[in-house]
């Protein structure tokens, strides 16, 4: 999920009165200049960009959010979380702040300190979304499966959030379908499936989200060649989202071809920890789960 679209658009409405007028057109200069370098991937000159934007106003909170995103997806969580708590501690009460850093959190398999974070949102805001939706995640990565249900059936219940393109009520259908699949009731998983490959979802926030749904359909069917091939065209363009390569764990653990399994476990856990703990119960990978790759991955981490 591209979460800084939602970062720079609130930057860029509220960046008039954030800033002092004397110092109001050379922060935004700084500001365009790494968000355009962000969009072209030039991280470092992105974050040099933004940095300068902080020695004119050290306050901005918005521009730490964005100094964490670009560095969340350079890999380096532990930079990321620093600079989503500075935006956090200059503006406790700011909701997309309290997400991103709970959502790093999770990305670290800090999941304690995500649901509280998450949790610290919703009691700002009870009809926070997209807090609501991360807390249904968290839960089924710690197997909590009927607060996962629950948690997911309020998303759907909740008006649609138009800042995240209805992602998050599609999102919470593909999570409620994983659950419902692996617990045997195959008809529920797949009625859920079909309404999330019904909602139109920006690519740019979910690329190719009708190729990971119908994944998805294959995979409850037991069509595992179908499904593998969907979830390679998702992973071709979404490479940086570690429940897309988790989806060909799944696969590929089914099919018996432990090798390339553990290659994209592997891959998952360096995107997402949160899927550490939850690959070892997860009934997908029980072919994989006694082999000795398994235990050298699990314990390497």
């Amino acid at each position: 999920m591209k979460v800084l679209k939602i970062v720079l658009w609130v930057i860029f409405i509220s960046l008039g009165y954030l800033l002092s007028a004397d110092s109001e057109t050379k922060a935004e200069r700084h500001l365009r200049r790494g968000n355009e370098h962000y969009s072209q991937g030039e991280y470092e000159q992105a974050i040099d960009e933004y940095q300068r934007v902080i020695q004119i106003n050290p306050n901005y909170a918005l521009v730490y959010y964005n100094l964490g995103e670009t560095y969340r997806l350079k890999g380096k969580l532990d930079d990321a979380i620093v600079f989503f708590q500075k935006g956090v501690e200059i503006d406790p009460n700011n909701l997309l702040g309290l997400f991103l850093l709970g959502a790093c959190y999770k990305l670290q398999g800090e999941l304690d300190d995500a649901t509280s974070t998450l949790q610290q949102s919703i009691r700002i805001d009870p009809n926070f979304i997209m807090a609501h939706l991360g807390l249904g995640d968290i839960y089924r990565r710690q197997g909590k499966d009927e607060l996962a249900v629950a948690k997911c059936q309020l998303v759907i219940d909740l008006p649609p959030d138009q800042t995240l393109e209805n992602f998050s009520n599609a999102y919470a259908h593909s999570i409620l379908a994983d659950i419902y699949r692996k617990q045997g009731k195959l008809d529920e998983a797949l009625a859920k499936l079909r309404k999330a490959i019904q909602i139109e979802v920006d690519p740019d926030v979910a690329p190719a989200w009708g190729n990971y749904c119908q994944g998805g359909i294959y995979l409850t069917q037991d069509k595992l060649d179908e499904a593998l091939s969907e979830f390679q065209q998702v992973v071709k363009v979404n490479p940086k989202e570690g429940y897309v390569h988790y989806s060909l764990v799944c696969v590929y653990s089914l099919k018996t071809e432990s090798k390339l399994a553990i290659e994209y476990l592997k891959k998952t856990f360096d995107l997402d920890k949160s899927f550490i703990e939850f690959s070892k119960t997860d009934p997908d990978l029980e072919n994989i789960r006694q082999t000795p790759e398994f235990q050298q991955l699990i314990n390497s981490y």
